[in-house]
């Protein structure tokens, strides 16, 4: 019975032994599958956020790309010109342009103080001038009004210089325009 108790006793051992080392490998073995599970999905997620941003990056490219037409189209209406003296000379080139085209005069153009509005000014000039009649007035204002880089008429004052013949009008205008610089 001894040795039959060794036996068993050893086969006891040898089985609890195995038991153990299957356990810690089990283990072992489960938790690493686990961890790689977890690292293929995380993987998995950060692709799915990465083929997210690559399909918005095109639609955002497309975006940019109309802002910036619209940014160049504002510009457009914008006088750009390094200082406020170039930017006023540039209306006065302007206005002469436009008024001598109708038939008018310009008698005299100041610049008034600037409006800074960084980066962007408000170059306002006083412009007086005289215009033949009301229709050549019309189609001066009509001009400075619709004229690409974009002129407003702030102030207008008309006044009939001969009341007996009211043919010639002297005009004053104030005029504004947005400069950047």
């Amino acid at each position: 019975m001894d040795k039959r108790k060794k036996i068993i006793f050893i086969v006891l051992i040898v089985i609890l032994s195995v038991a153990i080392v299957y356990d810690k490998l089990y283990t072992m073995l489960s938790e690493q599958r686990e961890a790689i599970e977890d690292l293929r999905d995380s993987k998995i997620s950060m692709l799915k956020k990465y083929k997210s941003a690559i399909s918005r990056s095109k639609d955002l490219e497309k975006s940019k790309e109309e802002v910036e037409k619209k940014a160049q189209e504002i510009n457009s209406y914008i006088i750009n010109e390094q200082t406020d003296s170039l930017a006023a000379a540039q209306v006065q080139s302007a206005l002469g342009q436009i008024i001598q085209a109708y038939g008018g005069n310009l008698r005299r153009s100041n610049v008034k103080k600037t409006e800074k509005l960084p980066p962007y000014q408000i170059v306002i000039m006083d412009v007086d001038l005289s215009v033949p009649n009301i229709t050549a007035l019309n189609d001066i204002v009509y001009e400075i009004e619709k004229k690409t880089p974009v002129l407003l008429i702030k102030k207008l004052d008309i006044k009939i210089v001969n009341y007996a013949n009211p043919v010639d009008l002297s005009v004053n205008m104030d005029i504004s325009a947005l400069a950047k610089m």
